[in-house]
């Protein structure tokens, strides 16, 4: 049994991540960024699986003190062995020409610093305790195909990419594993976030 923790695990790739090793028979700690989601998430699976095998906690990626609060907490509630880089964000579905700078700021602080913040701070704790494994989460882009309004976001996934193998490059010989995920296209709140009202 292996102990699993996961960013962004209250919805969608990450919450199926969730599901799919909690039936496994593995511990997992998740994080959602408010309260209100992380406990949704627990409570649409609290029944079927047993409540010493979830832990879910508060995490903005953004802020380097919640990723130190989850891995503490975290690792309070068991040694950790396996983390993912999932949390992230899509960009609005307009052309890069048009997007504000809050948009993009608000895009390359989560899924580029955040994953950046995160994966520094568990690959030097996983040192400390001599195993483990990372996982960050790569999406549309990181392969190089393009497609119009989803510019920024395939940047910062091509950038997820590039940082990880030179992440591995450097730590060739360490007791702690650096890898990629790459699910493909998995329908989720996250992809459907700008299409709600079509038919």
């Amino acid at each position: 049994m292996k102990h699993i923790v996961i960013t962004g695990g209250s919805r969608g790739i990450g919450f199926g991540l969730l599901c799919s090793f909690l039936e496994l028979g593995h511990k997992v700690t998740f994080s959602g960024t408010s309260i209100g989601s992380v406990s949704a998430a627990i409570d649409k699976i609290a029944d079927q699986f047993p409540k010493d095998s979830i832990n879910g906690v508060v995490c903005d990626v953004r802020n380097t003190d919640d990723i130190s609060s989850l891995w503490e907490k975290a690792a309070q509630f068991s040694p950790i062995d396996i983390w993912i880089n999932n949390a992230g964000i899509t960009q609005p579905d307009l052309p890069l020409s048009v997007l504000d700078k809050d948009a993009i700021h608000d895009l390359i602080s989560i899924n580029i610093e955040g994953l950046i913040q995160s994966t520094v701070f568990v690959y030097n704790q996983m040192l400390k305790q001599g195993f483990g494994t990372i996982f960050n989460m790569e999406g549309f882009g990181s392969d190089n195909r393009k497609m119009k309004n989803i510019g920024l976001y395939g940047m910062s996934k091509k950038a997820v990419r590039y940082y990880t193998e030179s992440f591995v490059l450097e730590t060739k010989n360490s007791p702690v594993n650096l890898c990629f995920l790459s699910p493909g296209m998995v329908i989720t709140d996250l992809l459907l976030k700008e299409y709600r009202d079509d038919p």
